[in-house]
C-alpha cells in the first residue's frame, strides 16, 4: 500500500513539474528555439547599420532568427515575432502557422517589426549552439555587445527552478519515493528470506523487487499521462501535448530508475544477513523509524518552507486585489513603453525631457515615483517616499492630522510641501535631505543656484493611511503611511534626466492620449516609443501573482501530500515496534495512551525543528506566516496519533485472531 501510495505521489508529481516546466518554458521562449541572442547595445552603430550587421551575421551563418518583443495590448501581453532571417535549420515554428500557446497568459502572434524600432533586445534561433556561438562571434567583431544562452532541456527546468518552487516539489518526491520504497521493501523481507530459503538467490529477489517498482511507476505513469489529457484538452486545446509527453515520459524515467535503485539498494542490505531473524518475522523497525520520523521531519519541513512562499504569494495577491478598485478609477492614465537602444536613448534625453516637462506644466501628466531605497527610508531616494505633482492630489486622497483632504489648489505652487505622517519624528533632519535633494537637481540641470532654493512647507497626516502610487513594476501599488514630497507648480525641481527616468520606468504617466501622440510625432518620436494604458500594465502584474499563487499552492499542495506519507510511514512502523507491548498493555486494561503519545511527541519534535529551520532559512517571513505553519504542525501531529491508533487495532486484532 505504501509503495503504491509512494509512486503515485512521484507520478502526480513528475506530471505537475512537466507541466510548469513546458509552460514557463514556452512563455520565455518559443518553442524549437535553441538559443537566446540579447542585443544590449548598438556599439555606436547607427540603427540601420546594427540592422544590417544582424541580418548580415545570420545569413552568414545560415540561421533561422527571429526577433521577439513582448508588449501589453488591451490587458494581455502579447509576443510578437518578427523574422530577421529565415535559415536553413527548420526548428522554429513556421511564420504560416498560428502558434500554439501552451499557457493562457501569454499570446504569440507573428507580424512585421515596428518601423523604427531598435535592434537590441532578445532574438531566438533554433541553430545549433556551434552555429549560434559562431554568429554572435561575428557581431561583436563590429562592435555590438551580445549574448548567447543555451535554452535546450536544461535551460527550460533551471528558468522553472527559478520561476517556481520547483526543486521542493523535486525533493518532496524523491523523498516521498524513497520511503515509500525503503518500507516497502523491508516490510517485504520475511516474504524474500522465504524465497531465499527455497533456493532462489538474493540478487535475484533483489532484482525481482526493483523490476516490480520500476514496472509499478511506468503503469502509474501512462495512466497519469492517459488522465492528463482532458484537462489539458481544457486548458489549452492539447497545444504542445507531444512536448508535454516527452517532458513527462523523462521525468517518469527517471522516477522510476530512482525508485528501482532505492529497492535494489535497501534489498540487498536487508537481505546480506542471516535468514532466521527475517523468518522469525524479527524485522529493522527501530532504524526504519528513525528513518521515518528523519524523513518525516523533513517533509514538514518542506511543507513549512512552501508554504512561506505562498503566503508572501498570496499577500502580493491580496494587495493587487485591494488596489484594483483604484486602477479601474486610472484607466484613463497612459505609460510610455521606450524602443531606444542605450546611444539613442542618451541622444534624446532631452528631447524626452521637454516632453514630459511640458505635459507636467500643462496639468497632462501624473507624477508619482516611489523611490528604490528601504520603505524604512522617508527621504528623497528612499521606499518611505512618494514624489508626486499637484495633478496626483486632484486624483488622490491624502487626509492630515485633522482628517481633512489635503488639497493641491491649496498649496503654494512655489513651494514643496512635505505629507509628513503624524507618528513619524526627525522631520528637520528630514526638510534637509530635501533641500540637498533639490540642491543636487538644480545641478544636475545646470540651473543658477537661486532655482534651488525653494521653500518646503510640512504638513501633518493622519497615521495608518494606504496612498496609492500607481506603480505597475513593484508588487504592490500602495504605500503603508509614506512621506509625500508635493513639488511646486510653478518652479523648476525635477530634472531632466529624473523626468526621463520616470518616463521609462512608468512614474510619469499621462491623461491626454491624442495630445501625446500628437506630441511623439511633432518630435519625432513617435518610432521610438509607443504608449501604453497603465492600467493593463497592471493588469498584467496581477495575473503574473494570480498565477504564482496558484503554482505554489499546488507545490504546498503536493508536499502535504508527501508529508501525510512521511507520517503515515513512521506511524506504521511506530505500530509494528510496540505490537507486543501494546498487546500486553491491552490485556491488563490500559487504554493504550503510551502506544499513541510518545511517537506523536517525537514526531512534533522532528517536524518542529524541521520546521524552525525552513523558516529561518527563508529570506522573508511575515508574522502571518507562523499561524498557517502552527496548524501544519497540528494537523500533523494529529494525523500520526490517528494512524498509529488506527494501525494499532488492526495489529490488536490480528493478533488476537492468531491467538
Amino acid at each position: 500500500m505504501i509503495l503504491k501510495l509512494s509512486a503515485a505521489a512521484a507520478v502526480i508529481t513528475t506530471i505537475l513539474t512537466a507541466f510548469l516546466v513546458v509552460r514557463s518554458g514556452d512563455e520565455a521562449v518559443v518553442k524549437g528555439a535553441s538559443t537566446v541572442v540579447t542585443v544590449w547595445d548598438d556599439g555606436g552603430l547607427t540603427r540601420v547599420e546594427a540592422e544590417r550587421a544582424i541580418v548580415a551575421a545570420a545569413r552568414q551563418e545560415r540561421i533561422t532568427l527571429y526577433r521577439s518583443i513582448t508588449s501589453v495590448e488591451s490587458g494581455i501581453t502579447v509576443r510578437s515575432l518578427s523574422v530577421a532571417n529565415q535559415g536553413d535549420d527548420r526548428a522554429l515554428p513556421g511564420v504560416d502557422e498560428q502558434y500554439p500557446d501552451f499557457g493562457r497568459s501569454l499570446h504569440t502572434r507573428f507580424r512585421p517589426a515596428p518601423n523604427g524600432i531598435s535592434p537590441g533586445g532578445m532574438y531566438v534561433t533554433g541553430a545549433t549552439e556551434i552555429r549560434a556561438d559562431r554568429f554572435v562571434a561575428v557581431l561583436r567583431q563590429q562592435g555590438l555587445d551580445v549574448t548567447a544562452v543555451p535554452f535546450g532541456f536544461a535551460g527550460q527546468f533551471w528558468w522553472t527552478a527559478g520561476a517556481a518552487p520547483l526543486l521542493p516539489l523535486l525533493m518532496a518526491a524523491l523523498l516521498g519515493m524513497i520511503l515509500g520504497c525503503v518500507s516497502s521493501t523491508v516490510g517485504a523481507r520475511r516474504q524474500d528470506a522465504v524465497r531465499v530459503a527455497n533456493g532462489m538467490s538474493r540478487t535475484d529477489v533483489a532484482f525481482r523487487q526493483c523490476a516490480r517498482v520500476i514496472l509499478l511507476v511506468l503503469a502509474y505513469g501512462v495512466i497519469g499521462l492517459a488522465v492528463s489529457v482532458l484537462p489539458l484538452a481544457i486548458y489549452n486545446g492539447l497545444a504542445q501535448f507531444a512536448r508535454f509527453a516527452g517532458t513527462t515520459a523523462v521525468g517518469i524515467g527517471l522516477a522510476a530508475v530512482v525508485g528501482g535503485a532505492v529497492v535494489l539498494v535497501t534489498s540487498l542490505l536487508a537481505n546480506r544477513r542471516s535468514l532466521l531473524p527475517a523468518l522469525e518475522g524479527r524485522l529493522p523497525f527501530g532504524r526504519l523509524t528513525l528513518f521515518g520520523l528523519v524523513a518525516h521531519g523533513a517533509a514538514v519541513g518542506l511543507v513549512v518552507a512552501v508554504l512561506a512562499s505562498a503566503i508572501a504569494a498570496g499577500w502580493s495577491a491580496s494587495e493587487n486585489r485591494r488596489d484594483s478598485a483604484e486602477w479601474d478609477r486610472g484607466d484613463d492614465l497612459y505609460a510610455l513603453s521606450f524602443r531606444l537602444s542605450n546611444t539613442e536613448g542618451e541622444k534624446f534625453v532631452d528631447v524626452f525631457a521637454a516632453l514630459g516637462l511640458r505635459a507636467i506644466a500643462e496639468g497632462r501628466a501624473l507624477v508619482s515615483t516611489r523611490p528604490l531605497g528601504g520603505p524604512e527610508d522617508h527621504g528623497p531616494d528612499g521606499g518611505g517616499a512618494l514624489i508626486v505633482n499637484d495633478r496626483y492630489l486632484a486624483e488622490q486622497t491624502i487626509r492630515d492630522h485633522t482628517g481633512k483632504r489635503v488639497e493641491g489648489s491649496n498649496l503654494r505652487p512655489d513651494e514643496l510641501t512635505l505629507l509628513v505622517p503624524d507618528d513619524l519624528r526627525g522631520v528637520p533632519e528630514l526638510v534637509s535631505r530635501y533641500e540637498e535633494w533639490i540642491r543636487f537637481r538644480a545641478e544636475a540641470d545646470g540651473r543658477r543656484s537661486d532655482d534651488s532654493r525653494v521653500p518646503i512647507h510640512v504638513i501633518r497626516t493622519a497615521g495608518g493611511q494606504r496612498v496609492f502610487n500607481y506603480s505597475t513594476r513593484e508588487t504592490t501599488s500602495s504605500q503603508l503611511d509614506p512621506v509625500v514630497a508635493v513639488v511646486p507648480s510653478s518652479r523648476p525641481v525635477l530634472s531632466s534626466d529624473w523626468i526621463v527616468s520616470g518616463m521609462t520606468q512608468g512614474t510619469v504617466l499621462f491623461t491626454d492620449r491624442t495630445r501625446l501622440e500628437r506630441d511623439l510625432r511633432s518630435s519625432s518620436l513617435d518610432s521610438s516609443a509607443w504608449i501604453v494604458s497603465a492600467r493593463d500594465l497592471a493588469e498584467v502584474r496581477l495575473d503574473g501573482q494570480e498565477h504564482d499563487l496558484r503554482t505554489t499552492m499546488s507545490v504546498a499542495l503536493l508536499a502535504g501530500i508527501v508529508a501525510v506519507l512521511a507520517a503515515f510511514v513512521f506511524a506504521a512502523a511506530s505500530a509494528e515496534i510496540s505490537r507486543r507491548g501494546d498487546f500486553l498493555r491491552l490485556v491488563h486494561g490500559d487504554s493504550g495512551l503510551r502506544t499513541v503519545l510518545l511517537p506523536a511527541t517525537l514526531a512534533v519534535a522532528s517536524a518542529g525543528a524541521a520546521s524552525g529551520l525552513a523558516l529561518s532559512s527563508h529570506l522573508s517571513v511575515s508574522p502571518s506566516t507562523f499561524s498557517p505553519c502552527g496548524v501544519v504542525l497540528l494537523a500533523d501531529v494529529l494525523a500520526v496519533a490517528l494512524f498509529i491508533s488506527v494501525r494499532s487495532r488492526r495489529l490488536r486484532a490480528d493478533t488476537l485472531k492468531k491467538s
